[in-house]
């Protein structure tokens, strides 16, 4: 009986120490794997990317230009407000014969706004658009550039669905005025 029972405390001396070893080494894996998660996104965060674009996105890919028209006005400048795009960033474009255009990089739809500074020095009402890759062209006239049609990708397209849909709201609201 003396036999069984120091039989049965050096078996469970020996299932603890076998515990203990293997808590140890569970820990020790834990350990490197927790090592080897921070050092992957160490590496991730040290991209050096310096187009700062999205990874797997080619710059033809996100390349846009704006090919526009005022008509009555041959000579002068256009200005896009990109609100979106670090911070609040213009870009300048001369118009020839009244034709402009702009060329840019965007990785994703981004609101602007085009207008044009008058020989008064007074703004215009901005015409409202959509910058996305691809060709967007613009035709409006000089008096009212707000109501110039833009032809652009799918972003611009539900915008003009949203404005011809609050047009019968702007009625109403002009007839209560």
């Amino acid at each position: 009986m003396l036999l069984v029972f120091y039989l049965n405390c050096i078996h469970r001396r020996q299932y603890n120490m076998q515990v203990v070893v293997l808590e140890r080494s569970y820990c020790c894996f834990m350990h490197k794997i927790i090592a080897c998660a921070g050092l992957i996104t160490c590496l991730m965060a040290c991209n050096t990317n310096s187009s700062n674009k999205p990874a797997g996105i080619n710059r033809d890919d996100s390349a846009y230009t704006i090919r526009g028209k005022i008509i009555g006005l041959d000579t002068g400048s256009v200005y896009l407000f990109n609100t979106e795009k670090d911070g609040n960033t213009t870009d300048t474009a001369r118009l020839d014969k009244g034709s402009f255009e702009f060329k840019g990089i965007v990785h994703e739809p981004q609101f602007a706004r085009l207008t044009i500074l008058r020989k008064d020095h007074d703004m215009q009402r901005p015409l409202y658009l959509f910058l996305e890759p691809g060709v967007i062209t613009i035709v409006a006239p000089l008096d009212s550039l707000a109501t110039g049609r833009v032809n652009g990708g799918r972003s611009q397209a539900e915008l003009d669905q949203f404005n011809i849909s609050l047009l019968p709201l702007f009625q109403k609201e002009r007839r209560l005025v």
